[in-house]
């Protein structure tokens, strides 16, 4: 099994502007991250004239969210300048890194059911829009190609099959540099 690329999760807390976690968290997930925001289920009323109660999500830690990096790395070099980024939760100017024990008891998975990503994940910037890599799984296996886009945790490609280039977008996890394969 090839574990180059992986490494353990450092878990931090972002502060965003509040009714816009859902928003910051997505345009992490672009760049290939791993963020959370925390959600409760509560039994209400959406308007003070319906007469039925329905479930509705909100969110348990209004302008928070949970942002997971690979250790040992500044966090803040993976957050790009935007205005919905207000600051990390920090002592003294450096980001606080969060205990996982908990961050997995707050974000309410078991310890069998915790996603794949919990504890090793690939953040898609081992390698760059035009760099070359060599895909090691599924149909495309040891073939190389030239990186077009990365998008959601996605790497797009052109390939030339009968006779048109045809684009296909593989997992960032399946995909290697070329010049780490070598």
């Amino acid at each position: 099994m090839n574990n180059q690329g992986t490494g353990e999760l450092a878990w931090y807390a972002l502060r965003t502007l509040p009714q816009r976690e859902d928003m910051a968290a997505k345009l992490l997930r672009y760049d290939g991250l791993v963020a959370e925001v925390k959600t409760e289920r509560k039994l209400r009323r959406r308007t003070k004239w319906d007469k039925e109660r329905r479930y509705i999500n909100y969110t348990a830690a209004p302008g928070y969210i949970w942002l997971a990096v690979p250790a040992h790395e500044d966090p803040r070099v993976y957050v790009r300048p935007f205005h919905i980024f207000r600051s990390f939760v920090g002592y003294n100017g450096r980001p606080l890194r969060l205990p996982e024990i908990e961050m997995a008891r707050f974000l309410n998975f078991q310890p069998g059911e915790a996603p794949g990503y919990f504890r090793y994940h690939k953040t898609g910037r081992e390698f760059k829009i035009g760099q070359t890599v060599i895909v090691n799984t599924g149909p495309f296996r040891d073939h190389q190609v030239r990186v077009e886009n990365i998008h959601e945790g996605e790497a797009f490609f052109f390939v030339r099959m009968l006779g048109k280039d045809q684009e296909v977008r593989i997992s960032v996890n399946d995909c290697i540099p070329l010049e780490e394969a070598a």
